[in-house]
């Protein structure tokens, strides 16, 4: 019943949310990850560099898939606000 699918919702949000968290950007685990093994590879200014595109392709492609489930099933504009969000923080508020 109803018990049932609120702890079945919870699980799919937590799940959401564990993945988003890996993206690849500064601020989010994936980034912190990606940053320390680029940096004991490569040097910290590589992985500043590269955490940086990365950090801005995947909000890209993120920001593209939110527009996508918008335009086609009228939903996600949560999603497509978050990036915005992320884009801004990340790319505009460092400029």
């Amino acid at each position: 019943g109803g018990y049932g699918e609120l702890c079945e919702w919870f699980a799919s949000v937590s799940f959401m949310l564990g993945v988003l968290n890996l993206i690849p950007a500064e601020g989010f685990d994936g980034g912190r990850m990606l940053s320390v093994a680029v940096s004991s590879l490569f040097g910290p200014r590589a992985s500043a560099r590269l955490l940086s595109l990365t950090g801005f392709v995947s909000i890209v492609v993120l920001w593209m898939l939110s527009v996508w489930l918008l335009v086609r099933y009228g939903i996600s504009l949560s999603l497509f606000v978050f990036t915005l969000s992320l884009f801004y923080r990340l790319f505009v508020e460092k400029a």
